[in-house]
Protein backbone atom coordinates (compact mmCIF):
# COMPACT_ATOMS: atom_id res chain seq x y z
CA UNK A 1 0.00 0.00 0.00
CA UNK A 2 2.58 2.34 0.51
CA UNK A 3 4.12 2.01 -2.74
CA UNK A 4 0.74 3.06 -4.18
CA UNK A 5 0.47 5.91 -1.82
CA UNK A 6 3.80 7.07 -3.19
CA UNK A 7 2.86 7.02 -7.12
CA UNK A 8 0.04 8.74 -6.14
CA UNK A 9 2.03 11.85 -4.27
CA UNK A 10 4.06 11.45 -7.31
CA UNK A 11 1.02 11.53 -9.51
CA UNK A 12 -0.48 14.47 -8.19
CA UNK A 13 2.76 16.48 -8.31
CA UNK A 14 2.45 15.75 -12.24
CA UNK A 15 -0.86 16.21 -13.01
CA UNK A 16 -2.48 17.79 -10.23
CA UNK A 17 -2.11 21.61 -8.86
CA UNK A 18 -0.86 21.17 -5.76
CA UNK A 19 -0.90 24.52 -3.28
CA UNK A 20 1.47 23.20 -0.71
CA UNK A 21 3.59 20.28 -1.88
CA UNK A 22 6.11 20.56 1.30
CA UNK A 23 2.56 20.09 3.42
CA UNK A 24 0.78 17.53 1.79
CA UNK A 25 4.89 15.46 1.91
CA UNK A 26 4.79 16.54 5.78
CA UNK A 27 1.27 14.72 6.45
CA UNK A 28 1.95 11.60 4.25
CA UNK A 29 5.44 11.03 4.84
CA UNK A 30 4.82 8.26 7.34
CA UNK A 31 1.88 6.72 5.53
CA UNK A 32 4.57 6.49 2.38
CA UNK A 33 7.40 5.35 4.18
CA UNK A 34 6.08 2.55 6.21
CA UNK A 35 7.39 -0.50 4.12
CA UNK A 36 10.78 1.17 4.14
CA UNK A 37 10.19 1.22 8.10
CA UNK A 38 9.34 -2.66 7.85
CA UNK A 39 12.08 -3.25 5.83
CA UNK A 40 14.76 -1.95 8.75
CA UNK A 41 15.89 1.46 6.82
CA UNK A 42 16.84 3.96 9.84
CA UNK A 43 14.31 6.76 10.41
CA UNK A 44 15.36 10.18 9.61
CA UNK A 45 17.18 11.47 6.77
CA UNK A 46 17.92 7.62 5.67
CA UNK A 47 14.41 6.95 5.51
CA UNK A 48 13.59 10.18 3.79
CA UNK A 49 16.61 9.66 1.33
CA UNK A 50 15.21 6.37 0.48
CA UNK A 51 11.19 7.94 -0.44
CA UNK A 52 12.73 10.50 -2.16
CA UNK A 53 14.80 8.44 -4.08
CA UNK A 54 11.79 5.98 -4.99
CA UNK A 55 8.93 9.06 -5.57
CA UNK A 56 12.28 10.44 -8.00
CA UNK A 57 12.45 6.66 -9.97
CA UNK A 58 8.34 7.53 -10.54
CA UNK A 59 8.93 11.44 -11.81
CA UNK A 60 11.78 10.85 -14.04
CA UNK A 61 9.24 9.05 -15.98
CA UNK A 62 7.42 12.33 -16.74
CA UNK A 63 10.31 13.83 -17.43
CA UNK A 64 10.58 15.56 -13.46
CA UNK A 65 12.53 14.86 -10.39
CA UNK A 66 12.18 15.41 -6.98
CA UNK A 67 14.00 19.42 -7.30
CA UNK A 68 11.20 20.45 -9.76
CA UNK A 69 8.98 20.55 -6.54
CA UNK A 70 9.03 22.19 -3.00
CA UNK A 71 10.43 18.69 -1.45
CA UNK A 72 13.14 17.99 0.84
CA UNK A 73 17.21 17.92 -1.01
CA UNK A 74 17.34 14.58 -2.75
CA UNK A 75 21.11 13.73 -1.74
CA UNK A 76 22.65 11.90 -5.32
CA UNK A 77 25.42 10.73 -3.71
CA UNK A 78 23.51 7.70 -1.55
CA UNK A 79 21.44 4.97 -2.75
CA UNK A 80 19.70 3.52 0.25
CA UNK A 81 18.68 1.06 -1.99
CA UNK A 82 22.32 -0.11 -2.66
CA UNK A 83 23.19 -0.01 0.86
CA UNK A 84 24.38 -3.33 2.71
CA UNK A 85 21.89 -5.07 5.28
CA UNK A 86 24.75 -4.54 7.45
CA UNK A 87 25.14 -0.60 7.12
CA UNK A 88 21.34 -0.11 7.54
CA UNK A 89 21.27 -2.18 10.49
CA UNK A 90 24.51 -0.19 12.12
CA UNK A 91 22.26 3.13 10.92
CA UNK A 92 19.09 2.15 13.14
CA UNK A 93 20.93 1.96 16.45
CA UNK A 94 19.56 4.42 18.73
CA UNK A 95 21.82 5.60 21.37
CA UNK A 96 20.57 7.89 24.08
CA UNK A 97 22.41 10.05 26.43
CA UNK A 98 21.96 7.77 29.29
CA UNK A 99 23.52 4.70 27.36
CA UNK A 100 26.88 7.18 26.72
CA UNK A 101 26.70 7.97 30.68
CA UNK A 102 26.78 4.03 31.19
CA UNK A 103 30.52 3.80 31.19
CA UNK A 104 31.02 5.83 34.49
CA UNK A 105 28.66 2.82 36.32
CA UNK A 106 31.38 0.19 35.33
CA UNK A 107 33.25 -2.23 37.56
CA UNK A 108 37.15 -2.53 36.89
CA UNK A 109 37.38 -5.61 35.23
CA UNK A 110 34.45 -4.50 32.96
CA UNK A 111 36.59 -1.16 32.71
CA UNK A 112 39.45 -3.22 31.30
CA UNK A 113 37.32 -4.98 28.94
CA UNK A 114 35.53 -1.76 27.81
CA UNK A 115 38.90 -0.35 27.42
CA UNK A 116 40.21 -3.10 25.24
CA UNK A 117 37.13 -3.41 22.97
CA UNK A 118 37.60 0.49 22.58
CA UNK A 119 41.57 -0.21 21.58
CA UNK A 120 40.29 -1.80 18.67
CA UNK A 121 38.52 0.83 17.43
CA UNK A 122 40.09 3.80 15.33
CA UNK A 123 38.38 6.88 16.49
CA UNK A 124 40.37 9.34 14.21
CA UNK A 125 37.94 9.11 11.16
CA UNK A 126 35.26 11.77 10.11
CA UNK A 127 32.50 11.74 7.47
CA UNK A 128 33.93 14.41 4.51
CA UNK A 129 30.75 14.93 2.53
CA UNK A 130 26.77 14.56 2.74
CA UNK A 131 24.60 15.33 5.57
CA UNK A 132 26.76 13.81 8.36
CA UNK A 133 29.59 16.04 7.57
CA UNK A 134 32.61 16.67 10.13
CA UNK A 135 30.45 14.34 12.56
CA UNK A 136 32.85 11.84 14.28
CA UNK A 137 32.52 7.72 13.33
CA UNK A 138 34.09 4.58 14.45
CA UNK A 139 35.89 2.32 12.16
CA UNK A 140 36.44 -1.01 13.57
CA UNK A 141 39.61 -3.03 13.71
CA UNK A 142 38.20 -6.03 14.57
CA UNK A 143 39.66 -9.35 13.54
CA UNK A 144 36.88 -11.69 12.04
CA UNK A 145 39.24 -14.23 14.36
CA UNK A 146 40.52 -13.07 17.14
CA UNK A 147 43.47 -14.57 18.76
CA UNK A 148 43.01 -15.64 22.32
CA UNK A 149 45.89 -13.84 23.40
CA UNK A 150 43.55 -10.42 23.30
CA UNK A 151 42.10 -11.88 26.62
CA UNK A 152 38.87 -11.01 26.02
CA UNK A 153 36.17 -13.27 28.00
CA UNK A 154 33.91 -13.33 24.90
CA UNK A 155 34.36 -13.97 21.06
CA UNK A 156 34.14 -11.42 18.96
CA UNK A 157 32.18 -12.17 16.07
CA UNK A 158 32.24 -9.41 13.17
CA UNK A 159 31.10 -8.92 9.85
CA UNK A 160 33.13 -7.72 7.09
CA UNK A 161 31.90 -5.25 4.45
CA UNK A 162 33.51 -2.50 2.41
CA UNK A 163 33.82 0.99 3.97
Amino acid sequence: MPKQLRNLFATLLVFGDVADVRQLWNENLDAIAEDFIHRGTPEGQHQIQTVLQNLNVFLQRHMKTVNDYDLLELLSEINMAELPRTILEELSYHVTQEDLTKENTLNEVQCAIFDKVLDLINSDAEIATGDHQDTRVFILRIPLLPSEEAGLPFILNQKQFPI
